[in-house]
This record gives C-alpha cells, sequence and structure tokens, in this order.
C-alpha cells in the first residue's frame, strides 16, 4: 500500500504542503486502523492531494486514462 500512497502524491514532489499532505495521510491511517481496500486509499489520498493542489490529482487521472492500453495475439 506505499507504494500506491507514494504513486499518488508523486505530483505534489517538491510542493509547499507536502509535508502536511504527509502527515493528514497518516493521520487518516492512525485514525481508521485495519485493513484498507485499494479503492478506499486511492480515494483518501486523491481527497487530501486534492485539498492541496486540485490539478495534481487531474494530471494523475488524465495519465492513467492516456497510459491504458490492451494487447492481443492470435492463436496459432
Amino acid at each position: 500500500r506505499v507504494s500506491s500512497i507514494i504513486a499518488r502524491t508523486d505530483l505534489l514532489d517538491g510542493h509547499a504542503g507536502m509535508a502536511e499532505v504527509d502527515g493528514q495521510i497518516a493521520a487518516e491511517l492512525d485514525l481508521h486502523a485495519g485493513a484498507w481496500s485499494a479503492e478506499r486509499l486511492r480515494d483518501m489520498v486523491d481527497r487530501i492531494v486534492f485539498r492541496q493542489d486540485p490539478d495534481a490529482v487531474r494530471e494523475a487521472r488524465r495519465r492513467a486514462v492516456n497510459d491504458r492500453r490492451v494487447w492481443t495475439t492470435p492463436k496459432p
């Protein structure tokens, strides 16, 4: 899950509010101890990042959509 959090906050690298984002994420994880689904974790991190920099979340989603690919190979 740590790699998921890092990936979702990557666009804030060098942002002045990064320490605050890290603190808010840690507080959420402490407040709601237990298992986090991938979707719930993603939504929580995106919500916190969105408060600091809405464009970062939009950019992350744009990249995800643009990087979707499908490959197929015919069966012999």
